[in-house]
């Protein structure tokens, strides 16, 4: 049957620049690499930010920040040290200007406060609104650039109070500034203060707009309104309301507003009153509205892109205030006419109408009307067109989060599990809004601002319920239906009430009190919130101004921050700065890392970027990650990323290593200084002589050109002005260039256990090793850089990219994009010199090691090999007998080895030299290059010391290797595994999966067609610190064992007599019938001690033991060559039995581990013996694997796990029948490109899958709102269990996002009867972190350092060994 696999992510619109392709001198390769990352999306377009403060009086408080602040507050003690003033000046001055947060030119802000209190010398402020839009005042829409951030930041040291807090007037003149007529100087201009249109003759209609706005308390001004804000005894119709008062506001000039977020009658914007009907109890009407006619029949009214937003739908009440005819909601662009006279009857007055309404004004237009609430104003900002579609250019389109949004969400109170369902068109955790509106953020800074009463609808106890979603009552008679009817707008209604348990319905199962969300930084959608989505509250912020706060950030699609210590402020503010660059960032997504790559310490968390409309620019940033998983940035970098500090750096003290050929003696020079005068050989000062033509230029150019490498920037032209002969290199926004598929690894003092003797030592005397990280950029280096604060202290120029360097000089090279360093480092503790290390040795008392940390580098898609350098001593000094420091001079010890070539090769010319050890080391070296190729893999992390790799290990012949598959694009295309020894003289050895050493099969046939090693995962089997095997896949789906256990080099081999382990095939694509494709295998393997049993036979008579062996999970697909982001074939995640059972042989020095040969006649799924070991074939049926299946988790974004039927079940009497299991990924395009890892301990692999980004990437010449349809990278993150393929036993993931992990309550599935947990979720794309936050809690915290808590596992697996395999 056809198989439906069909995507469920719809496309994204995204930019589609140019890219190169490498096309190699030496003729095709088997596969076409690809020169760029894919996918980068539309050309960045800054968004306009308004900040709008507090200055009133209330913020000179002394009540932010304790003395000791984990201590309570005592007035002698433990006071409080700072006023909120000085409190948001401190988060104001940190934030915007940290640099790395807010790169120059990355928004454009303008900015207000309440009172315009402050004044600095020499600039000028103005509030904002229609006016300042045509002003040049300092405090207007300007890119942030160096100058309009120093006069921000003069203001907020400056900052002053002198105000009272009319809030509404200040969020007033923020729309009324957007819906300003263009100008130069306004915000719609394409540079503000210069020049209004884009290129396309308008201003942009894509760039997004924000608001943030911060008060420390409710609102307030001039009130001359009633008291109440419902129809009672003091009701409009008191004759002490001074209708015709103009100030009857809660500002004192009018605003002509209405209740935006309510407004229900078809008859709003009449400028005039209905008349009285002649001969009908009809009266003369403010509104054109009969009051005696039920206003239900005018639903609402439809937003700029189609969608009715009508109170008939429970998805709109969420955004509504009061509807009732109150002092806080009134009608549209017009006051309350006082349209009636008081009549005394005797026991009180009441209302007659008159035939003239007071408040028409003697030219037939009427007077300013009753304010609404900052709600109103806000959906106002968002719900209305700020500026005419015909005059923009373009539109915004929604950000990627809502594309992947759930199409309906539940929120549920947590006291009562009362719940409420939103669209996600009317979920405010997503912004659908196409049209140019304007995002609202709001601060709520002290307990003074924070909401505290949940209130229910308007009526008594027996009417709020029947009042939910209605906007007044009707159909009730009473005495204070003053106009006898049982319907109509004057009907009297009692205020709303807390929602306490007088009414059940509407009861919020905390006595009214609200009940605050589990965040509140921001705030999130659990507590009140569900009770506010279905009606069952009411927004009530007259009565509660601080309620508005809240309101006002949901209304406007933003987000509510409630600042309670004064500590907090600066993480908000951060946090929302973050948020709006999340929404326009450009795509930064890479091959299979996503253009940033994260590596974590104990106490930091470091992530790469890269942006290529920056001139291919990259960067690494630092942050601490705190124990309950909250991130901020590393103080000790001071708010700079690393191209920060190498910009600022002296190039001529920078330290910047390379590698020369050129032969001296009996060997290449090696390591030395990246300078001109160093021995570079001739071939390699040619390379960098020549110009990207090919032409020779002479030793002047070739020097110029290397010190532009190293930094130098004088003779850089311009992209605007342009190149001439005295400045004719590229210009660059950094020096540091873009890091696309190298990840940042992360090297402390060493920390490791082994006994082995003289480490203990080593660990001690490098206790206090400063800690580096390590990264590839495709500037043409590897970049060490100090974890503490950001400096680079080595940097490496691997010989393998000198060949091309030039066409980094090349002012072509934005358009034409090249990698260089790519591939991904890795550091191990080595003993160089390989000795005795065994007590037993007779040796070994006398025996002296030498310890060392190793770095282990490869260019990736840059190149082919790999390079060492000893990265022990990463301080300037060396001491005595010790390892060198980083220091030019130390350049040959430094670097160890370079085997890297460029991309055409570069290989020698050995028949052109004379007879000698040149010659001979040549030949040696050209016929091992023929089996190196790309080495893409990412590197293997050791579970249990990340500054580790397994890939740096001990063999069973005592010496020291580094283990790695051969890459793609070899000469001879098979793949190769390659033990490369670290200690002695370096040798290469070379394990070939297929032929012999010497004697490959004809490249591009058989298993030598298109085909490379990836990764290997080296398993020490019995714990004594050796490699005893490596599992690798290759590109043609071949799973290969290696077996090493032997104490002889010359018997390592591949296993199962020379037949890899398993090979995976899988469909063409969602609609094929036949598992018929080769599914390559690019990520290295994951492997765990099979700890399962075996059933046979039932009742007494029922036999069980061990499955033993190793379970080998890994996944398919690639996505190295031009063509791989486009295949659609389907990937699959494996788990296979290796059912290898081990022996020892050999005693004292000697013993070793050997493949045990089986007992004869042993069939291991029948009885309790040993079997010899068996290879498993090809495809899922000849291996007999059981078929696992996603099950829907009721939204696009979770799904679940489970087997395909009984027989497809892993369990003690079907293993007998089966040798692992299998899952196909959904997802059309999905793949498996990085490692995977044992979550929590547990037998529970987490799973990183991708769809990677289409198109190739090139640069843009400003901004711009033109897209081209191509797909964004997606990210899935499963959990498995490697033994059967199950989901988790418990819950994992929270889907209802209710802060609990309970299968039956939402984070499950039920599937026959019992539940199994949620295994799937779409992440956001990059790097994840995966944390301890406590006992029972995990958080996992992507690239943008946002959060999504786990639950932890509550069992743990140990570490497998060759016993357990028994």
């Amino acid at each position: 049957m056809p198989r439906n696999l069909s995507p469920r992510f719809r496309k994204t619109l995204l930019a589609l620049a140019a890219g190169a392709v490498l096309t190699p001198h030496g003729g095709a390769w088997a596969l076409e690499l690809a020169t760029a990352p894919p996918g980068t999306v539309v050309p960045y377009v800054a968004p306009n930010v308004i900040l709008s403060l507090d200055d009133s009086t209330s913020m000179n408080e002394k009540d932010m920040v304790l003395k000791d602040p984990t201590k309570p507050y005592n007035e002698s003690s433990n006071p409080y040290t700072k006023t909120r003033v000085q409190v948001l000046q401190e988060a104001l001055q940190t934030v915007f200007n940290d640099n790395v947060l807010l790169p120059d030119e990355k928004l454009r802000l303008a900015w207000q406060s309440l009172g315009n209190c402050t004044s600095v010398d020499g600039l000028s402020f103005q509030t904002l609104g229609t006016g300042a839009a045509a002003t040049t005042a300092a405090n207007t829409m300007r890119v942030l650039d160096k100058n309009h951030r120093t006069n921000f930041i003069n203001y907020a040291k400056n900052y002053t109070t002198c105000s009272s807090t009319p809030t509404h007037r200040m969020v007033k003149r923020a729309d009324e500034y957007m819906r300003a007529p263009l100008h130069q100087n306004g915000p719609w201009a394409s540079k503000p203060g210069e020049t209004l249109n884009g290129p396309k003759g308008k201003p942009l209609g894509c760039r997004r707009n924000y608001h943030i706005l911060l008060t420390d308390g409710g609102w307030n001004g001039d009130y001359f309104g009633p008291g109440d804000t419902y129809f009672s005894y003091k009701s409009p119709y008191y004759e002490a309301t001074n209708w015709d008062d103009p100030k009857e506001d809660i500002n004192t000039d009018p605003i002509n507003f209405d209740n935006q977020d309510s407004k229900t009658f078809k008859a709003y914007g009449k400028s005039a009153a209905t008349p009285a009907k002649a001969g009908t109890g009809q009266l003369p009407d403010p509104l054109g509205i009969d009051p005696q006619e039920d206003p239900k029949d005018y639903p609402g009214f439809a937003l700029p892109d189609g969608t009715p937003y009508s109170r008939d739908d429970p998805n709109t009440w969420v955004y509504r205030d009061i509807d009732y005819l109150t002092y806080s909601s009134w009608h549209e662009g017009y006051r309350p006419c006082r349209t009636f006279q008081l009549v005394n009857t005797g026991t009180s007055s009441k209302p007659k109408w008159v035939k003239q309404c007071t408040d028409i004004q003697n030219d037939g237009s009427r007077r300013g009307g009753v304010i609404s609430t900052l709600s109103d104003w806000t959906f106002k900002s968002w719900a209305t067109r700020l500026q005419n579609k015909d005059v923009l250019d373009g539109q915004v389109i929604p950000a990627p989060e809502y594309d992947k949004a759930i199409a309906t969400e539940t929120f549920t109170n947590p006291k009562t599990g009362k719940k409420a369902t939103l669209k996600k068109y009317w979920n405010p955790r997503y912004n659908p809004a196409t049209w140019a509106h304007m995002v609202t953020f709001t601060i709520g800074f002290s307990k003074d601002s924070l909401p505290s009463t949940q209130y229910r609808p308007m009526g008594n106890n027996s009417q709020t319920a029947g009042n939910i979603g209605k906007y007044w009552r009707d159909g009730t008679a009473g005495s204070n239906n003053y106009w006898g009817s049982t319907t109509g707008l004057f009907y009297y209604m009692t205020g709303p009430n807390p929602a306490d348990s007088n009414e059940a319905t509407t009861d919020n199962g905390n006595s009214g009190n609200l009940i605050k969300p589990s965040s509140t930084m921001p705030y999130g959608y659990d507590g009140s919130f569900a009770d506010y989505a279905a009606g069952r509250a009411q927004w009530y912020s007259i009565k509660q101004p601080a309620e508005d706060m809240w309101h006002a950030a949901i209304n406007g699609r933003g987000q509510f921050y409630a600042v309670e210590k004064g500590e907090d402020l600066k993480e908000a503010f951060r946090q929302i700065v973050k948020t709006i660059s999340g929404d326009v960032d450009p795509n930064l997504s890479a091959s299979a890392t996503s253009g940033s790559n994260a590596s974590r310490s104990d106490v930091g968390k470091y992530t790469a970027y890269y942006e290529p409309l920056k001139g291919w620019k990259g960067s690494v940033t630092a942050d601490r990650v705190k124990s309950d998983g909250a991130t901020e940035p590393d103080p000790g970098w001071n708010g700079k990323n690393t191209a920060d500090k190498i910009d600022a750096m002296d190039v001529n003290t920078r330290l910047v290593l390379s590698w020369s050929d050129q032969w001296a003696s009996s060997k290449p020079t090696g390591g030395v200084p990246f300078n001109w005068d160093s021995a570079f050989s001739a071939a390699q000062k040619l390379s960098m002589q020549k110009n990207s033509s090919g032409s020779d230029e002479g030793a002047t150019k070739g020097q110029q050109r290397l010190e532009y490498i190293r930094g130098n920037r004088d003779l850089e032209g311009s992209e605007s002005t342009g190149y001439t002969a005295l400045k004719p290199y590229r210009q660059r926004q950094s020096r540091q260039g873009d890091i696309v598929n190298s990840d940042v690894w992360y090297t402390g003092a060493p920390a490791g256990n082994s006994l082995l003797k003289g480490y203990a030592d080593f660990v001690r005397d490098n206790k206090s090793r400063p800690g580096m990280l390590y990264v590839g950029g495709n500037d043409g280096m590897l970049h060490g850089f100090a974890a503490a604060d950001g400096q680079e202290k080595i940097a490496y120029v691997p010989r393998g990219v000198i060949p091309n360097l030039t066409k980094l000089t090349d002012p072509a090279y934005n358009d034409k994009h090249m990698y260089f360093v790519d591939g991904s480092p890795m550091t191990g503790d080595v003993d160089i010199n390989g000795g005795k290390q065994d007590p037993k040795d007779a040796d070994y008392a006398g025996y002296t090691p030498d310890w060392r940390t190793l770095l282990v580098g490869t260019l990736g898609l840059g190149g082919k090999g790999y390079f060492v350098l000893d990265v022990t001593n990463p301080t300037g000094t060396t001491p005595t007998g010790g390892a060198p420091g980083f220091d030019k001079n130390n350049a040959a010890q430094l670097v160890k080895l370079d085997r890297t070539r460029a991309p055409d090769g570069d290989t020698p010319d050995c028949s052109a030299m004379a007879s000698g050890p040149e010659k001979t080391a040549c030949l040696k070296t050209a016929a091992e290059d023929k089996d190196i190729g790309y080495i893409t893999a990412k590197p293997v992390r050791d579970e249990n010391d990340s500054m580790r790799s397994t890939q740096i290990t001990r063999l069973n012949n005592n010496r020291w290797a580094v283990v790695m598959g051969n890459g793609y694009n070899s000469t001879n295309q098979r793949p190769v595994l390659l033990i490369q020894y670290l200690d002695d003289q370096k040798e290469l050895v070379r394990i070939p999966a297929v032929g012999t050493v010497d004697q490959p099969p004809t490249p591009g046939t058989g298993r030598a067609q298109d085909n490379g090693l990836a990764a290997p995962r080296v398993v020490d089997l019995n714990g004594d610190g050796r490699a005893d095997v490596a599992y690798a896949g290759d590109n043609q789906g071949n799973l290969w064992k290696f077996d090493l256990t032997s104490a002889s080099p010359g018997d390592w081999k591949v296993a199962f007599g020379g037949e890899p382990l398993f090979t995976a095939e899988g469909f063409a694509g969602s609609e094929s019938e036949s598992r018929d494709q080769s599914q390559p295998i690019s990520a290295p393997p994951t492997v765990r001690a099979n700890d399962r049993m075996i059933t046979k036979g039932s009742g007494a008579s029922a036999k069980t033991w061990r499955v033993g062996g190793m379970m080998v999970a890994f996944g398919t697909g690639r996505n190295v060559a031009k063509t791989d982001p486009e295949k659609i074939s389907v990937q699959t995640l494996y788990s296979v039995l290796d059912n290898t059972r081990y022996r020892e042989v050999g005693t004292g020095a000697n013993k070793r581990l050997e493949v045990h040969p089986g007992d004869p006649g042993c069939d291991e799924k029948e009885s309790n013996c040993v079997p010899a070991p068996k290879a498993l074939g090809k495809g899922v049926a000849a291996a007999k694997l059981a078929k696992q299946v996603f099950v829907d988790g009721g939204t696009s974004e979770y799904d679940a796990i489970k087997p395909d039927g009984d027989a497809n079940e892993l369990k003690s009497d079907t293993w007998s029948k089966l040798n692992g299991w299998y899952l196909d990924l959904p997802a059309s395009g999905e793949r498996l490109l990085k490692g995977m890892e044992f979550y929590d301990a547990s037998n529970l692999l987490t799973v990183w899958s991708q769809v990677p980004a289409k198109g190739l990437t090139g640069t843009s010449n400003g901004e711009s709102c033109d897209a081209t349809s191509v797909d964004e990278e997606r990210q899935y993150r499963t959990f498995i269990n490697i033994m059967d393929g199950k989901a988790p036993s418990v819950a994992l993931v929270d889907k209802n996002k209710n802060n609990k992990f309970n299968m039956a309550d939402g984070d499950g599935v039920s599937v026959g009867g019992k539940y199994i947990s949620i295994s799937r979720k779409q992440v956001a794309k990059g790097p994840h972190t995966i944390i301890s936050t406590g006992k029972y809690e995990n958080v996992d915290i992507d690239a943008k350092n946002n959060k999504e808590k786990l639950a932890r596992m509550p069992e743990e697996s140990l570490r497998p060994s060759w016993r357990q395999i028994q």
